[in-house]
């Protein structure tokens, strides 16, 4: 059973000056201390680490859920019962260390970080670090204000060819940036597991998409290829948004599962855009095979 644990900010305005605080690193010399378990130590010494976060997003004076899953070795074996420290980039000259956090059986946090003292929108990068070891793992909590207006990506089959074939579809990454320089707040809402995020960022990184929240799957449930299962985790997710107050503007997908998800969310179909043999279906919009068509819409509209 995975535990929620609440954390109250505690930072004022002024540490909140610019609306992107990611310039900082973490001290890589920060002093350890001795793993709680002996099988942890070893399994530390003996295997690489693989942790991973999604991103996470909220709006001013509301709770974001920061979770993260800690593991080593090709077979990813949970880190349990350790203590994980999290720190935050608040614009100032230091990083600010949130607390100390135990993980649960399956190597999680979650923590619900209440952001009633931030009073500003922006993005905040958090380090989680293992205190055993000084491995750690990043996200970047991203805090709108209601009201918002965000367009959400999935990944396979859109911006990239198929879940197979990561190669990046001609005009996705300039679309990304066309929406974002619109004004808009880019979502990366993606079926693929979380074991793939650090690949993931990766992928957005070296290609040079637009910067956004990253959102993964946390279980085999998440990224089942069906309605009931990736389709209700992107449903759920878009949900959580809409209750937050932010605006879902337009949509941007390849399958059966994305059109259920956006549907769903209420989101209009002439704001749907599906690539590839589903373009059309429930009266969605056909992008074909590629984003140049779009793009040279979006150019001319925002021109």
């Amino acid at each position: 059973m995975m535990r929620f644990l609440f954390l109250i900010f505690g930072l004022s305005l002024s540490s909140f000056a610019t609306p992107a605080c990611n310039a900082l690193e973490l001290d890589q010399n920060l002093p350890t201390k001795n793993f709680k378990h002996t099988r942890n130590s070893i399994l530390s010494m003996l295997a690489d680490y693989h942790h991973t976060a999604s991103d996470t997003l909220t709006v001013v004076n509301s709770q974001a859920l920061v979770e993260v899953k800690f593991s080593y070795g090709a077979l990813r074996k949970d880190l349990f019962d350790e203590d994980i420290e999290l720190w935050i980039d608040t614009c100032s000259n230091s990083l600010t260390k949130l607390g100390i956090f135990r993980t649960d059986s399956d190597g999680r946090i979650k923590v619900a970080l209440d952001t009633k003292t931030l009073q500003l929108s922006g993005a905040f990068k958090i380090w989680a670090r293992v205190t055993g070891d000084n491995s750690f793992t990043t996200l970047i909590l991203r805090v709108m204000t209601p009201g918002t207006e965000l367009v959400v990506f999935d990944i396979d089959g859109t911006l990239t060819y198929s879940n197979t074939d990561s190669s990046v579809r001609p005009g996705a990454v300039n679309t990304t940036h066309a929406i974002r320089d619109s004004g808009f707040e880019v979502l990366y809402l993606s079926g693929r597991h979380y074991v793939l995020t650090n690949i993931t960022k990766r992928l957005l990184r070296d290609n040079q998409f637009a910067p956004g929240t990253l959102v993964v799957g946390q279980s085999i449930s998440d990224i089942w290829p069906s309605n009931g299962h990736v389709g209700e985790f992107k449903l759920k997710y878009l949900n959580y948004l809409r209750s937050l107050g932010i605006k879902i503007k337009q949509a941007y997908g390849n399958a059966e599962s994305d059109i259920y998800a956006y549907l769903s969310a209420k989101i209009p179909t002439q704001n749907i855009y599906i690539m590839g043999e589903y373009g059309g279906q429930k009266d969605t919009q056909a992008l074909g095979e590629d984003f140049l068509s779009h793009l040279g819409l979006l150019v001319a509209v925002r021109d």
